[in-house]
């Protein structure tokens, strides 16, 4: 990569910086409150965003057309297309009362996702149709919760009855259709297998253990370390 005048930014988090699925462009935070969109092969800046309270996290929609801000203090999320509109929102969304702990995209491109703090509730936002489905119930929104590979299904960590969930919305129209009980301590890490096929869930530090939950046969396994 070799720019022709360089560039500073003054982000404190790896949310505040984002490349495009392919890669050739580059969002940074700059001042708190702006957005610079530059392209990655020589620093040329393409558009600048602005919002209206400190920014902490940024993210591109998988097919790089449109591009959120989040404001978790003034619980606020403002969706950007800066190809058709370089400069303001195309869509705002207000996260109430329950406020915001992390953002993140569904995999078309046209739903939002938008983490409550304490893991009360996930809004899933239709950008198209301004439809919202919550899902109660979050246990974390950063290692708890994951799409297939296949993209058809969601699949998060939940706590139901006091024992642990797992979880499993279709993305189509997020309705639930699984939620398997787990024999877990603690359960907060999740991870899809590369084929889709199976899921582990990561028990707490004090239980060496790891349940594998197969989506096709419905079946759980567990390994158990120094039994």
């Amino acid at each position: 990569m070799l720019f022709q005048t360089p560039f500073t930014c003054d982000c404190w988090s790896k949310n505040q910086v984002a490349y495009t699925p392919n890669g050739k462009s580059l969002a940074t935070v700059l001042n708190d409150f702006k957005v610079e969109i530059r392209e990655s092969s020589n620093g040329n800046l393409l558009s600048t965003l602005r919002c209206i309270d400190k920014i902490d996290q940024i993210g591109w929609s998988p097919n790089g057309r449109h591009i959120f801000t989040a404001m978790y203090e003034r619980n606020a999320v403002h969706v950007f297309t800066p190809p058709t509109h370089p400069t303001q929102a195309s869509a705002r969304i207000d996260g109430g009362e329950l406020g915001i702990d992390h953002v993140m995209w569904a995999p078309n491109s046209q739903c939002l996702l938008v983490f409550g703090k304490h893991g009360i509730r996930v809004d899933v936002w239709d950008l198209r149709t301004c439809h919202l489905v919550g899902i109660p119930g979050i246990k974390d929104c950063h290692k708890g919760v994951g799409f297939s590979p296949n993209k058809r299904f969601f699949a998060y960590l939940t706590r139901k009855n006091g024992k642990d969930c797992l979880a499993l919305h279709a993305t189509d129209d997020w309705r639930c259709t699984q939620c398997i009980e787990l024999d877990t301590l603690d359960a907060r890490e999740m991870q899809w297998s590369p084929d889709g096929v199976n899921i582990a869930i990561i028990d707490c530090q004090l239980e060496h253990r790891v349940h594998v939950f197969n989506s096709e046969t419905n079946q759980l396994a567990t390994y158990e370390a120094y039994q």
